[in-house]
């Protein structure tokens, strides 16, 4: 166990090494949702912000973040060595999980696997709730299975319930692996089985009723897990989306921070008076529907793509794209295993231990149900991560009957055996289109282009931000990323350009019209600069440095009464800006 632990934690360590000496900027300044999480969990100490909302994204990941940032430092890198470390103790929780279910022998090859498995090392590097996730899944199986195999009922029942609640607060749709669950403790007859089942229903029922009481006494609603479960299932069956990947509608700026204000202003405009949080969700989770009985057969094309890239080897990228990051930072003769590699070897062991499929129905089911959630939702690395779980189990059991396999049977009997798993091996591997792979690209250089901006090192920047526009040349996100680090570097005429360019393509941007606002101003063009600043304050009214800018202009401008109003309610919103900082320091300073 010792042995095991050490070599997860090396693989995990190295990895975060290799991203520190390399591409500090991936660890330091996190993007997209890892920059929200990072958002949040300071709100949470500072009782502000999202502190004082309901639950949109899921809450356990920045509630844990602010715990560690509280005992050691308000720093990335020191969320990313806990998950090292907490991965790493989940490769000795699912050794004692194998063993529980197979053999000693699948369950070392099944940890084996977790400490080396490619995309979990990678997210152990990244501010990502995976890790979290997964660790609160794995330990949910192993107290559930511990139920099943021991006389003790109450306790270790309660616990997997309550686990499993825990992982649902990093991952909505793990919820829907509850039945699974019932069904195994139903399956021990009435008695003993119904006992297990309310002690997982009421373990179940202690995380979601702490956040349900939490969501009341902030805002006043009832809510116990997050308003996001409509717009996930909305964002996989939106008009026009056939490739099943996450596709935001028109009107929704594909940020966190903007996402949860645009659906519901959306939700709200269309039904005409103003909604809670529940019911904004609940709204979308109904328009899904209608969506799917409208056009049945793009919904099942969309199903068909999703099931193919829920089975393919490909990592879909979402926050980060992990093929990009592999090719980044690991030299092609260091291998490590991805999920290809381990549905093959799940496959072989679920077809091994078949003939166990009474006793091991609630594992089948749990991964037959979560694949489901895919379906119904989108697919993307993140989202599919706890599937990895799941499969693990079967993948040691596969591991060892391929290996008593090979010593027992001649090459002419391994090939009949083992033909159709290697023909599912190369057929996952080329699964995912060409397209979506360049798409993929394009997205993963502008994360690593915004990581280096807040870095400060802008012109490393732009190359990543154009490096992408050639790859996705209409993405007006990517045109305004370019066009502001244009700015920066004093190429004002340029980074006008190429902000106008993604005006015209998206008329709600407020990052176009700030880009703009600034590029005016720089040409002393105060009227034109003060119009797109306020068109982008009322997009975005909770941007710190649109609102910034607007009183720099508005004070050049001759309006004082007016800049200093933005300044006064800019001291109240963001204090510990560094440029609201700047701009209060000069003002003390009467320049």
């Amino acid at each position: 166990m010792l042995a095991l632990f050490g070599l997860a934690l090396c693989m995990r360590l190295l990895w975060v090494a290799f991203l520190l000496s390399k591409h500090p900027a991936l660890v330091k300044y996190p993007a997209v949702d890892g920059a929200f999480y990072h958002q949040w969990a300071q709100e949470i100490l500072s009782n502000t912000g999202a502190a004082h909302q309901a639950f949109f994204a899921h809450p356990l990941y920045p509630h844990v973040m602010a715990a560690l940032y509280k005992v050691f430092a308000v720093d990335p890198l020191v969320v990313i060595l806990f998950q090292c470390v907490l991965g790493s103790v989940g490769c000795l929780l699912m050794v004692t999980l194998v063993r529980l279910l197979f053999s000693e022998a699948a369950a070392w090859w099944a940890g084996g696997l977790l400490a080396v498995f490619w995309p979990a090392v990678a997210n152990a590097g990244l501010l990502e709730s995976v890790e979290v996730g997964n660790f609160c899944l794995l330990a949910a199986l192993l107290a559930w299975t511990w139920t099943l195999k021991s006389k003790r009922v109450w306790s270790t029942a309660m616990l997997a319930g309550a686990f499993l609640g825990l992982a649902a607060l990093c991952r909505g749709n793990l919820l829907l692996l509850a039945p699974a669950f019932a069904f195994a403790g139903l399956a021990k007859g009435v008695g003993r089985g119904s006992a297990m089942v309310l002690c997982l229903c009421a373990g179940l029922a202690l995380p979601l009723a702490a956040v349900g009481v939490r969501n009341r006494v902030v805002t006043g609603q009832w809510m116990f897990l997050t308003g996001h479960s409509g717009v996930a299932l909305y964002s996989g069956f939106t008009p026009g989306n056939t490739t099943g990947t996450y596709q935001p509608p028109a009107f929704v700026r594909p940020e966190p921070r903007y996402e949860q204000q645009d659906f519901h202003t959306e939700a709200e405009r269309r039904i005409g008076h103003a909604l809670t949080a529940a019911d904004s969700s609940r709204y979308w989770r109904q328009q899904a529907w209608a969506t799917i009985v409208a056009q049945p057969g793009t919904a099942a094309r969309a199903a068909v793509n999703k099931l193919g890239l829920t089975l393919a080897a490909y990592e879909v990228a979402d926050n980060y794209s992990l093929p990009y990051l592999q090719s980044l930072l690991l030299p092609a003769w260091f291998p490590l295993p991805g999920f290809g590699l381990l549905l093959v070897a799940a496959v072989i062991g679920m077809g091994a231990a078949w003939h166990r499929r009474t006793e091991l129905a609630w594992v089948y089911a749990g991964v037959l149900f979560y694949v489901g959630t895919l379906l119904l939702f989108f697919v993307s690395s993140r989202m599919r991560a706890p599937l990895w779980i799941l499969l693990l189990p079967f993948a040691g059991a596969g591991v060892v009957y391929a290996r008593e396999c090979w010593a027992d049977l001649p090459w002419r009997g391994l090939v009949m055996r083992f033909a159709p798993a290697l023909g599912l091996l190369c057929v996952v591997q080329g699964m995912a289109p060409a397209s979506m792979r360049s798409r993929d690209r394009s997205q993963a250089l502008a994360m690593h282009g915004i990581s280096l901006e807040r870095a400060g090192r802008f012109v490393e920047a732009l190359d990543r931000e154009e490096r992408a526009l050639r790859l996705d040349g209409g993405n007006a996100f990517l045109l305004v990323n370019a066009g502001q680090l244009r700015l920066r570097l004093n190429d004002v005429a340029a980074g006008q350009r190429l902000c106008a360019r993604a005006l015209a393509l998206r008329g709600n941007s407020a990052p176009a019209h700030a880009c703009l606002g600034v590029a005016e101003a720089r040409q002393g063009n105060l009227e034109q600069a003060r119009a797109h600043l306020l068109q982008a304050a009322a997009l975005d009214s909770k941007d710190i440095s649109t609102k910034l800018n607007l009183a720099i202009v508005r004070g050049r401008s001759g309006e004082e009464k007016e800049a200093q109003a933005l300044l006064d309610e800019l001291a109240q919103e963001a204090p510990n800006d560094p440029a609201v900082q700047s701009v209060l320091r000069a003002l003390r300073a009467g320049r």
